[in-house]
């Protein structure tokens, strides 16, 4: 068996070339590993790619509902806003701010972070207990907030969505057992 010196993926002995790097396949007794760094850029970069195109319907689904939920938010909160001059510039900072930064953890979501989907858990769980001892009466909004929220983690914890949170930790490992 021969195994190509870039992406270690195994072919038979008569294969010279990997087709899927067309870089040269050696015998495993001769196989060494490379010191090229930029190879090895390349290659993590490569394989951060495919585990990224690999992402579950699930995630892309719990992504897209949970920004438009902090769209929808921020809707909410400028149609119910009454201007005071004292307060404009607050108001303008806390919505900004907020959906900033509910923005980014979405990013490293997106982007295959486990902690942001747990911190995204956290938030969720906390913006919907918070309101509740402050008024008894809620905004038929927010219950549709909630449920899209509740939605989206669900779709966030399915097991083809926590597989691939775990895959994420080590990208190469995912790689080379696709390969």
């Amino acid at each position: 068996m021969k195994r190509c010196v870039y992406c270690g993926k195994e072919y038979p002995d008569d294969v010279t070339v990997c087709p899927v790097d067309q870089r040269p396949v050696k015998s495993e007794s001769r196989l060494v590993p490379s010191l090229d760094k930029t190879a090895k850029k390349h290659r993590s970069g490569l394989e951060i790619r495919s585990h990224l195109a690999a992402r579950p319907a699930a995630v892309k689904l719990a992504v897209g509902l949970l920004a438009f939920s902090s769209v929808m938010e921020v809707i909410r909160q400028l149609v119910a806003y009454h201007p005071q001059p004292s307060r404009d510039l607050h108001f303008i900072f806390s919505a900004v701010w907020a959906t900033a930064v509910s923005l980014l953890i979405l990013y490293f979501v997106f982007q295959g972070k486990n902690w942001a989907r747990w911190l995204t858990l956290c938030m969720i769980i906390l913006g919907t207990i918070w309101p509740f001892p402050s008024r008894y009466l809620l905004h038929f909004a927010f219950y549709i907030q909630v449920l899209i929220d509740c939605i989206a983690v669900v779709a966030l914890f399915q097991r083809a969505s926590s597989d691939w949170f775990k895959k994420a930790k080590n990208p190469a490992e995912a790689y080379t057992r696709a390969a």
